[in-house]
């Protein structure tokens, strides 16, 4: 019996937990969000991958660049290498 009652409680745990994702796709260009912090203002910069990109003195590399595909809860992940000239 209170084995039982451990297995239905086991599943029941299991249930609630949401659906794993899929898997990435990798994409082709990076849309980054910048933030100068000086004057507050937010910029939009698409960088396409394997080629550098700047920012004032910043020059932003994306190696890679991976979404989550159409469906799925949206979310992004991108390598850069950030260097300040």
């Amino acid at each position: 019996m209170k084995a039982a009652a451990g297995v239905i409680a086991a599943a029941l745990c299991c249930a609630a937990l949401p659906a794993a994702a899929q898997g990435w796709e990798p994409k082709r260009t990076a849309e980054l969000q910048l933030l100068d912090k000086v004057t507050a203002r937010v910029t939009v910069l698409r960088a396409a991958v394997g080629q550098a990109a700047s920012f004032g003195t910043l020059s932003i590399q994306v190696r890679a660049c991976n979404a989550r595909p159409a469906g799925e809860v949206p979310d992004a992940a991108a390598w850069m290498e950030i260097t300040d000239n």
